[in-house]
């Protein structure tokens, strides 16, 4: 088992998709700066102590400090790419990427959750010529021998929001930039305490079968609960997959309430399928249930104060910031590659283990603004403005 050191700890923390899009693993190339034989200006920027510390809305460092001089051709590898959440965090990587003056091209793979067009992915990029990989990666071991043989190749991975089986820093990965599952469990389940007066019966519905973050996220759920002594009960023993889409979530929390309508709260690991959850309570004509989980989009913020008007007992929290982990990826893999020196960008010999902040909390008055302007799908925590998020989904 690889041992998992954490860098930051946080007092709030909060991974991820939605529905795959059926796309080709064939690269696209997107466009970027042609190579300077500059260096990126460097920036006024002071560099912080700690740049691991993820915040909603923002990065906490200057990609522009790690372009240094080498041209760098950027690989972007989705395991899938279809939703509003994977959108845009495609899009902050090449807005990064774009920084760097030395960054020839950016090219992009979107598996589509396929094991095999994702290993067929990692080779393409590769003899595309690419100098680093970035992604997500929720097949686990099932793709670190891909990711082996890129980096004998020379070519630098970086996986972040998702556990990669047994694949370890600095041989299968240069980098890997993952959440503190047992931190994020303990929030979700002091706050669901709170939320349900301690008599909660919770559901806990992820992404595709089989992807390696919601096991162990429910274990950590579980874990929590006792070690809090909380009188909140799971009734899924396993994760139920909801494949991070609001229709098969919408149809997962149906069938569960047919067994089980007394289920009073909901983990979602996709925030921005909960408008699907209030959806199957609105058909089976129960009273909403409190909700909780990470990654949401416009469309669950606006959903809160909507929900809320028709059952002022409604509860919703969100852990976010999730897409910002891949420029952190991005950002260490920039410097592994041009040899800068990086140590606020946090250990290049193991896992780097963050926190995500909250972003949603209706019982503690957490809330954004809901923009009817914004795209329903957009997650306004990723580091990108609500203009440049507006132009992706413009695309």
């Amino acid at each position: 088992m690889r041992k998992l050191v954490p860098v930051v700890a946080l007092a709030a923390i909060p991974l991820l998709l939605a529905a795959c899009s059926s796309s080709s693993p064939a690269p696209s190339s997107s466009s970027a700066p042609a190579a300077s034989s500059a260096s990126a200006a460097p920036s006024d920027t002071a560099v912080v102590a700690d740049a691991t510390v993820i915040e909603v809305g923002k990065l906490p460092f200057d990609i522009t400090m790690y372009c240094g001089t080498k041209p760098m051709v950027v690989g972007i590898l989705d395991a899938y790419g279809g939703n509003g959440w994977a959108q845009g965090k495609k899009a902050l990587l090449e807005k990064l990427s774009k920084s760097c003056p030395n960054v020839t091209d950016v090219l992009y793979v979107d598996a589509n959750f396929d094991l095999a067009k994702y290993i067929a992915g990692v080779d393409s990029l590769v003899a595309q010529g690419a100098n680093v990989i970035e992604t997500f990666d929720p097949f686990g071991t099932a793709a670190n021998a891909a990711f082996l043989k890129a980096q004998k190749a020379g070519v630098l991975v970086g996986n972040a929001n998702a556990i990669p089986g047994d694949g370890t820093v600095p041989a299968t990965l240069t980098s890997d930039v993952i959440p503190d599952l047992q931190a994020e469990a303990e929030i979700w389940v002091k706050w669901l305490t709170r939320a349900t007066d301690n008599k909660g019966k919770i559901a806990y519905i992820g992404g595709p079968a089989g992807n390696t973050f919601d096991v162990p996220s429910l274990e950590a759920v579980k874990k929590a609960i006792v070690n809090q002594g909380s009188g909140i009960v799971v009734v899924t023993p396993e994760p139920v997959a909801g494949n991070w889409d609001p229709a098969t979530t919408q149809q997962a929390m149906t069938g569960l309430l047919q067994k089980n309508p007394d289920i009073n709260g909901v983990i979602l690991t996709y925030t921005a399928t909960g408008p699907a959850i209030l959806r199957a309570y609105d058909a089976a004509n129960l009273p909403y249930p409190a909700l909780t989980g990470q990654s949401s989009s416009m469309e669950f913020v606006c959903m809160v104060g909507t929900a809320q008007k028709k059952d002022a007992k409604f509860q919703a929290q969100s852990l976010d910031g999730s897409p910002n982990l891949h420029g952190l990826d991005l950002a260490k893999l920039f410097a592994a590659f041009q040899g800068v020196s990086a140590p606020e960008l946090g250990a290049t010999d193991t896992d780097t283990l963050i926190s995500y902040p909250e972003y949603v909390n209706s019982l503690d008055g957490v809330m954004p603004a809901c923009d009817p302007n914004t795209p329903p799908s957009a997650d306004l925590s990723t580091a990108l403005s609500a203009e440049e998020m507006a132009a992706v989904f413009a695309k």
